[in-house]
């Protein structure tokens, strides 16, 4: 199976990714989410993600699907990322990524803002130590 309903369908092979990026002026202080048709073939691990920009390079917010990666043969199915773009937000960067063997197949990408009832996919992250641990990297 490898068609699909849509204007444009990219396939990836091997480690790759496609990307793209948009100013975030209509979304600020908006809650987005990013959609996609994606179907697999044999893939080591394949993602959808959305990061969030700010001023200085500074990434406010991100979703690499690294809790729900899709694995292996998939049929068609779509994909949901939200997140909050903040008011200082400067860029909105999205794609799809490879890791490993197979193909990926995308495409029907949508970025929407949506209400603040629905909830957030990205993985809470967890705060960096203050000082420098596990130095001999035996744990």
């Amino acid at each position: 199976m490898r068609f699909h309903q849509g204007d444009g369908r990219v396939s990836i092979r091997q480690r790759h990714a496609e990307a793209g990026e948009i100013a975030a002026d209509s979304y600020r202080g908006r809650r987005v989410r990013l959609s996609a048709q994606i179907e697999t073939d044999n893939a080591g691990r394949a993602v959808l993600w959305m990061r969030v920009d700010g001023p200085n390079m500074k990434v406010l917010s991100a979703d690499w699907m690294e809790d729900r990666p899709i694995n292996g043969t998939t049929d068609w199915k779509r994909y949901d990322e939200v997140l909050d773009v903040p008011p200082d937000a400067i860029g909105i960067a999205f794609g799809y990524n490879l890791r490993g063997k197979g193909t990926v197949w995308a495409t029907d990408f949508r970025l929407e803002p949506v209400g603040k009832d629905v909830p957030i996919s990205a993985s809470p992250t967890k705060p960096l130590p203050n000082a420098p641990v596990n130095m001999d990297f035996e744990q």
